[in-house]
C-alpha cells in the first residue's frame, strides 16, 4: 500500500479519529499505541512522534472533541437572531450532549482515570454562561446553574439513560430523547 502524505494537522487528526473509532467501538483497553497506529494505518511510531504516549492521545482527543463542539456552539448562537432560532440550536447542543457514543467515549476516559473535559483554565462553560446571559438577559448566577443542569442531565443520558429509563418503565427511543430535551429547553427558555 503507498504511503499517504499528510500534514502534521492532518495526521494528528486522522490518529485522534483512529483512536476515538476504537474506544467507542471497542472501549478504554482497545487504546493501545500500536493499535491506535493500525487503526490509523500508520506506524506505532508516528503516534508516539505526535502525542508522546497513550495518555497524551487520550486527553488530546477529549479537548479536540470538546472544543469543537463547544466553539460550534458560541459561533452558532453568536449568528442566530431570532429567539426560536437560539433554542433549536440549543436543542441540536443537547442532542450532541446526550449522544451515546459521547456518552461511551467519557465513560472511557473516566475509567483510565482521566478527566475528559478540556482544562478548568480554558473556562469553556464559563463562555457558554457569558453567553447565555447576553443573549436572553438572565443574571450569572442563573445561567450558570442552567448550564450546570443541562450538561448533568444530558450527560447522564448520554452515559446511564438506558438503564435510568428501563428502571422508570419509559421508553428509550428518540421520540423519548427528544421530549425529554425539549422539556429541558423550556426551563431554558
Amino acid at each position: 500500500m503507498p504511503r499517504i502524505r499528510r500534514t502534521p494537522e492532518a495526521a494528528r487528526a486522522h490518529i485522534l479519529a483512529a483512536a476515538r473509532r476504537l474506544l467507542i467501538g471497542e472501549g478504554p483497553r482497545s487504546l493501545k499505541l500500536q493499535r491506535v497506529g493500525k487503526a490509523a494505518g500508520m506506524s506505532h511510531a508516528s503516534v508516539v512522534h505526535y502525542f508522546g504516549t497513550i495518555d497524551g492521545l487520550t486527553l488530546e482527543m477529549v479537548k479536540d472533541n470538546h472544543r469543537k463542539r463547544r466553539e460550534a456552539l458560541r459561533a452558532e448562537l453568536g449568528q442566530i437572531e431570532t429567539k426560536q432560532g437560539r433554542q433549536t440550536r440549543i436543542e441540536q447542543a443537547l442532542a450532541n450532549l446526550s449522544d451515546r457514543e459521547q456518552g461511551r467515549l467519557t465513560i472511557g476516559l473516566l475509567s483510565l482515570g482521566l478527566d475528559p473535559f478540556p482544562p478548568a483554565e480554558e473556562l469553556g462553560l464559563a463562555s457558554i454562561v457569558d453567553l447565555l446571559c447576553d443573549l436572553s438577559g438572565i443574571s450569572k448566577e442563573e445561567a450558570q446553574r442552567l448550564v450546570l443542569v443541562s450538561v448533568f442531565t444530558m450527560l447522564g443520558e448520554a452515559m446511564v439513560g438506558v438503564q435510568m429509563r428501563e428502571r422508570m418503565g419509559v421508553d428509550d427511543d428518540d421520540a423519548s430523547r427528544t421530549e425529554l430535551r425539549r422539556w429541558l429547553l423550556t426551563k431554558l427558555a
